[in-house]
């Protein structure tokens, strides 16, 4: 597991970069109730490992919350498990942090449910 590094703050918002230097952002209010999950404050430490280091990206239009988005899908492989991280593109195109998970390895065939959506970006041989 990777140490947290400092995020940047910008009017409310807490701002990511991603490998290709987007910014990715979430607001304060939706962060913390992200990390009031006890299974996501063991795994916050990967998030920006796997925004500048993925081995996968994948998008895909996809419903949330009974609306169609176009969601991009970042996966970091650690020898312990996966890392999942969802961003929303927004109707002004910007990239807007949903959610991030961790499947460990007992569940692989889960994580690769995951993996839909067109290939954009791949690590993995």
């Amino acid at each position: 597991m990777q140490n947290p590094k400092i995020m940047t703050n910008r009017n409310g918002k807490l701002i990511f970069k991603d490998y290709a230097n987007r910014e990715v952002s979430i607001s304060e209010e939706d962060y913390l109730d992200l990390m009031s999950a006890p299974e996501r404050q063991a795994i916050r430490a990967n998030l920006e490992d796997c925004f500048q280091d993925p081995s996968e990206m994948r998008w895909e239009i996809a419903e949330v919350e009974g609306e169609k988005y176009t969601v991009y899908k970042y996966f970091k492989l650690y020898k312990e498990g996966v890392f999942i991280i969802y961003v929303i593109l927004d109707d002004l195109q910007n990239f807007n942090l949903n959610n991030f998970f961790w499947i460990g390895n007992d569940d692989l065939d889960q994580a690769e449910e995951y993996r839909q959506g067109m290939l954009i970006f791949s690590k993995i041989k």
